[in-house]
């Protein structure tokens, strides 16, 4: 969600909290597109977002230090996305990792 400043307008709060869920339905059915089983984050995700990640039956793992990153990545053999709004690219070797990641555990 952003906000933005207008003069001589006022937005009301109830109209910015009623965006929030489905802008964020919207975020997590991006995710679960990728069918992960675990997503990591570096940093904490809206309480609203934990509960749709959870009905997805994708576990979410917060507060991961963001160094720690690009080796889960390689350990996790996982794609590590710094935003949802790129597609992840085919796996190469050359793929800068950066957070937050997303990515598929096999068992």
């Amino acid at each position: 969600l952003e906000f933005q400043r207008v003069e001589n307008r006022f937005l009301f709060f109830d109209h910015l909290i009623n965006q929030e869920r489905p802008y964020l339905k919207i975020l997590v059915s991006k995710i679960a597109a990728l069918r992960p089983d675990i997503v990591l984050v570096e940093k904490t995700v809206s309480r609203v977002a934990q509960d749709l990640l959870l009905d997805e039956g994708v576990t979410l793992v917060m507060n991961v230090k963001s160094h720690l990153m690009p080796r889960l990545g390689r350990i996790l053999r996982a794609d590590v996305l710094p935003t949802l709004d790129i597609p992840p690219q085919p796996p190469s070797n050359t793929t800068p990792m950066s957070s937050p990641m997303v990515g598929r555990v096999e068992r």
